[in-house]
């Protein structure tokens, strides 16, 4: 209801069928008058009714493929998320392959990629519904398209574009921001570079003021514990959005049995944590 509230006022160009603002009375992408002059009625009633004649032509023959165009969707769309997890998670593998190993490393796991991996075979699915249909159809593939435009109200490809382009962009920055999401343990300092921050923060085992571990977030029972590292400056660090791989629990206690070694202090266990705990 609000997006509708909000959304303003369109009509149709009565020339060239678009979706245009209400208030407009001269179409900005025919650039025709909206208002209709007497001697414009018939010639306009003439060609929608030739358009829609055609349309119904059209309708009749390519209806259907709608649905026969399905099946490749629902067969198309896991091959291609599938084939994008494993090239993403490839170009993980190789980019954190990079890092120091000396001690330890945080960096996201495969599963983390599945995600994205799952809109990226949505939207590519396109690619082979698009080359069946230019097999099947042939040379009857330009009216097939032909008719989706006239099913479509308004500039369909040009929306298509802008979705397309929308999508492409906050997959990247998705990517990018994956790909520079890590934390890594020195004897000397801990490297963090949050999945949403600008740059990564060092710090030296002096920095910590406190190690804290918990089995409980407000309300909820975890199966693991959650881990909260507290440094001098307010900032703080939870295995909740760190990066951290829970399904390996002894590397997960190691690493904080480590820090808690080098900051010397002792890892403390408390009855739970709260939001302000895992900022």
């Amino acid at each position: 209801m609000l997006f509708i509230l909000l959304t303003p006022n369109k009509k149709h160009c009565i020339h060239c069928k678009r979706v245009i603002p209400e208030k407009e009375v001269i179409c900005p992408h025919c650039q025709n008058n909206l208002d209709i002059l007497p001697s414009q009625l018939e010639t306009i009633a003439k060609r929608d009714e030739q358009r829609n004649q055609e349309f119904a032509e059209l309708a009749k023959k390519y209806w259907k493929w709608d649905f026969l165009i399905l099946p490749i969707f629902l067969i198309s769309a896991p091959i291609v998320g599938y084939l994008s997890w494993l090239l993403l998670t490839k170009i993980s593998d190789f980019r954190y392959s990079n890092l120091s190993q000396e001690y330890l490393t945080f960096f996201p796991t495969h599963v983390s990629w599945v995600l994205i991996a799952f809109f990226i075979g949505l939207i590519g699915s396109s690619i082979p519904m698009y080359f069946f249909l230019r097999l099947v159809l042939g040379k009857r593939y330009a009216e097939y398209k032909k008719y989706q435009s006239m099913k479509s109200a308004g500039n369909a490809k040009k929306s298509g574009y802008i979705f397309l382009g929308i999508f492409i962009s906050l997959c990247l920055v998705a990517i990018i921001l994956m790909l520079d999401y890590y934390t890594v343990a020195y004897s000397d300092k801990l490297i963090i570079n949050q999945f949403l921050g600008l740059g990564e923060k060092q710090y030296s085992y002096s920095d910590i003021i406190s190690v804290r571990s918990s089995m409980q977030l407000k309300k909820a029972q975890w199966d693991h514990p959650i881990y909260v590292v507290e440094f001098d400056d307010g900032f703080k660090w939870s295995t909740r959005w760190g990066g951290i791989d829970e399904r390996n629990p002894k590397q997960v206690d190691d690493f904080f049995t480590f820090i808690a070694k080098q900051s010397g202090l002792k890892v403390e266990n408390v009855p739970a944590f709260t939001d302000d705990d895992i900022q």
